[in-house]
């Protein structure tokens, strides 16, 4: 194998580790915030669609902001679907669940949902 071939390689190696990784990261803030999240009721700051430079949509995001259960005030991020952005209205309700001891970890209590129903 020449050298570039494993040098792709690697860098194919390290790609596909950093997938595993953020799955693994996301799937267990989901089972924490399952387990031990209390429930709130955030605001939308913003709905938005990035696009891949063309006119591809690559993925839809809900900007929002919440007070913690500390009273502090907190702001998150998340994708959602096409479905669940269409049913956001900015400066509208947004229900999400929060670490108490960690009060900038949250997630839109859809997913949070999803998690208890599927075992988390």
């Amino acid at each position: 194998m020449s050298s570039g071939m494993v040098g792709a390689v690697l860098i194919l190696g390290v790609l596909a580790l950093a997938l595993v990784i953020s799955v693994m990261r996301r799937t267990v803030l989901l089972k924490n915030l399952a387990q031990h999240g209390v429930r709130v009721t955030g605001t939308v700051i913003a709905k938005y669609a990035t696009a891949n430079g063309g006119s591809a949509v690559r993925g839809r995001r809900v900007r929002y902001a919440y007070k913690g259960p500390d009273g502090a005030d907190y702001r998150g991020v998340a994708s959602v679907t096409h479905e669940r952005l269409v049913d956001c209205e900015e400066g509208g309700p947004i229900d999400l669940y929060v670490l108490p001891d960690q009060p900038g970890t949250s997630a839109p209590a859809w997913l949070v949902d999803e998690a208890r129903r599927a075992g988390g």
